[in-house]
């Protein structure tokens, strides 16, 4: 494989820093026609500002909050936890994903439980992890590495057996023998674009599946704080709290784009 000249690759780099300006701007412009329009509905309609508090109220409201060293608090609280639990499902998923997908008794004895459990929503085994848990952090660790497990399982699965033979067969010219050595050689990095696909998306699942187990099971963390200004009807809050778990989501889903693009998986090939 010839690599690429050093003019072509600074044209790609240049390509990619455009784009990237290009989402920016179009994210801006979209995210300012939506203030826009909700600034005209509140203007127009009037709504109770317990309905819908106007853009500026809530934004002086998110000012407050980002300004408080409590909150802050919360914020790293949830991250520490949804970054933990995303690593374990992630990790736990791969494992378990290659073993049902490269072994006859993998696939007898862990797929059907994995296409059986992947339909119970992470949400489901919250009042469960409750009871088992209490309190503790076992309990959220629970839900959001379950919450990423099986799509990173099910990717890794499909990954690992749509392996091109002819590496396989590569690989044994060249010395590589075993299970194991062709596993981490070949089929792993070759599996690694289906892979880092499951682990982007499970980023978002196990944020989402962390607020609903701090709603309701939890003394700290951002959901905690959204379920308290629910419950005081506290609106502004309320949708100051849903930008705040926007851009964290969005940062969190880059965050994990970002690493995965650094890996050597993300140029594999079949």
């Amino acid at each position: 494989m010839t690599r690429p000249t050093k003019p072509t690759a600074m044209a790609s780099q240049l390509r990619r820093r455009a784009n990237r300006r290009a989402q920016v701007v179009t994210a801006v412009v979209g995210l300012a026609i939506v203030v826009g329009i909700w600034e005209l509905v509140v203007i127009g309609l009037r709504p109770p500002a317990v309905k819908l508090p106007p853009p500026a109220a809530v934004f002086a409201t998110l000012g407050h909050l980002l300004a408080s060293s409590a909150f802050r608090t919360d914020v790293l609280v949830s991250l520490r936890r949804v970054v933990l639990g995303w690593a374990i499902g992630s990790t736990a998923g791969i494992l378990v994903g290659s073993l049902a997908g490269l072994t006859r008794l993998g696939k007898v004895l862990l797929e059907p439980s994995l296409r059986f459990l992947r339909f119970i929503v992470p949400f489901a085994w919250v009042p469960i992890a409750s009871v088992f848990f209490g309190l503790s952090e076992a309990g959220k660790l629970f839900i959001t590495s379950y919450a990423s497990f099986f799509i990173v399982a099910f990717m890794a699965v499909e990954g690992v057996r749509a392996v091109d033979p002819g590496l396989i067969d590569a690989g044994r010219l060249l010395g590589v023998n075993g299970r194991m050595r062709q596993w981490a050689s070949i089929r792993l990095p070759a599996a690694g674009p289906e892979i880092l696909t499951g682990i982007k998306i499970g980023i978002g699942f196990s944020w989402i599946s962390l607020l609903v187990a701090e709603m309701v099971n939890a003394t700290n963390g951002i959901g905690v704080v959204l379920y308290t200004e629910t419950q005081y009807s506290d609106t502004a809050r309320v949708l100051a709290l849903v930008i705040v778990i926007g851009v964290i989501g969005a940062a969190l889903n880059l965050g994990v784009a970002s690493l995965a693009a650094r890996l050597p998986w993300t140029s594999g090939s079949r």
